[in-house]
């Protein structure tokens, strides 16, 4: 129940900040972020239902979009090739 609460309160977040995607703190320390992701810290937010304070990052891409759908393609191109 308590993941699921704090889920929807963060979503909240999304809301007020117009992000497509936020983590917390424990995410971004516990996680190798892709190249082509980049965490941007929002501050941290006193959750409804929570006693600490969440420390909250948008994530968004680092790379133009156009870029990462061209790099997708020769990587499946290539392994392709290799069959």
């Amino acid at each position: 129940g308590d993941v699921l609460n704090t889920t929807a309160r963060m979503l909240g977040k999304c809301h007020d900040f117009g992000a497509e995607f936020i983590v917390s703190d424990y995410v971004v320390e516990n996680i190798e972020m892709p190249k082509y992701l980049q965490a941007n810290p929002l501050g941290a937010f006193q959750l409804r239902g929570k006693q600490k304070e969440v420390e909250m990052y948008s994530v968004s891409l680092s790379v133009n979009k156009n870029d990462l759908v061209k790099q997708r393609r020769r990587l499946f191109r290539s392994k392709a090739s290799k069959k």
